[in-house]
């Protein structure tokens, strides 16, 4: 009697805490409750579950914080949250934001999901992370799978080298995707992959060069910009002979490029040239 007695004290001061985090706060207000809800998620381990959700509403955003301290609280808590309520409660609670119309949603949720892969593990979601990057339903639901191996690499770094190849055939088809959207997010995530595997995982890619290739040729503006980012990040991956080759033909269109007005095409370029 007594254990559920403080468990639905602990279930509600998280409900009150939940409330007041969703009002305006300043930084140590917002991380001192951030603390309390570490605590209680603690204490009430599974019994968090049907809580998930109002926990994610506000600590999703805390992951696309400009405050580096923020962002690492925000993946702590998902982190705890994920280990708590196990996986199929995670998927279940975010499911429905993956194809959110609210691009920011989508943005946060691949951000969270990035971090429960790394909390229980990158296999568990594998089939998972395969069914949504190739979904006939909507684009935006491939639009967010793509990104969420894209957060996986930068989260993991060289920690995706054992799922590289898994990664890449799962995105791959991105890049010949009706939506130029997909295109763009599928050549950002195979250059983040490449920078987490660095100087590692070249053979991986050999099923994206010639598409990558022939939309440098036919791409313009930031998508044509993210295709060079992923071509300047493959490259360092090549052994010597094939490294050469692509850089001296990368560098005739960096050039032309590099003449035009486009802010993030200079931003790309300088970014691979230093």
């Amino acid at each position: 009697m007594m254990q559920t007695t403080l468990e639905d004290q602990e279930r509600h001061l998280l409900v009150k805490v939940i409330d007041r985090v969703l009002y305006k706060l300043d930084d140590l207000e917002r991380h001192l409750l951030v603390k309390v809800i570490d605590r209680v998620l603690y204490k009430l381990d599974d019994l968090v579950r049907p809580y998930a959700h109002k926990i994610l509403v506000v600590i999703e955003p805390l992951l696309i914080d400009e405050d580096y301290y923020a962002r690492i609280e925000g993946r702590e808590i998902i982190s705890n949250l994920a280990k708590a309520a196990g996986l199929a409660t995670m998927i279940a609670t975010m499911r429905p934001d993956i194809d959110h119309p609210d691009e920011y949603v989508r943005n946060t949720t691949a951000r969270a999901f990035a971090v429960v892969a790394s909390a229980l593990g990158v296999p568990s979601l594998l089939l998972f992370l395969k069914a949504v990057c190739q979904s006939k339903k909507s684009w935006q639901a491939r639009h967010t799978g793509i990104k969420i191996i894209q957060q996986i690499a930068i989260l993991l770094g060289c920690g995706v080298l054992p799922h590289l190849r898994q990664f890449v055939e799962i995105i791959q088809h991105g890049l010949d995707d009706p939506v130029l959207k997909i295109k763009t997010v599928t050549a950002l995530a195979l250059a983040a992959l490449a920078e987490a595997a660095a100087p590692y995982g070249i053979e991986a890619f050999d099923c994206v060069l010639r598409p990558l290739w022939k939309g440098i040729g036919e791409i313009k503006g930031k998508s044509l910009a993210a295709y060079l980012k992923a071509i300047g990040s493959i490259i360092p991956l090549m052994d010597a002979y094939h490294a050469s080759y692509y850089t001296r033909e990368v560098m005739v269109m960096l050039v032309r490029e590099f003449e035009t007005n486009d802010e993030e095409m200079k931003k790309t370029i300088r970014g691979k040239l230093w």
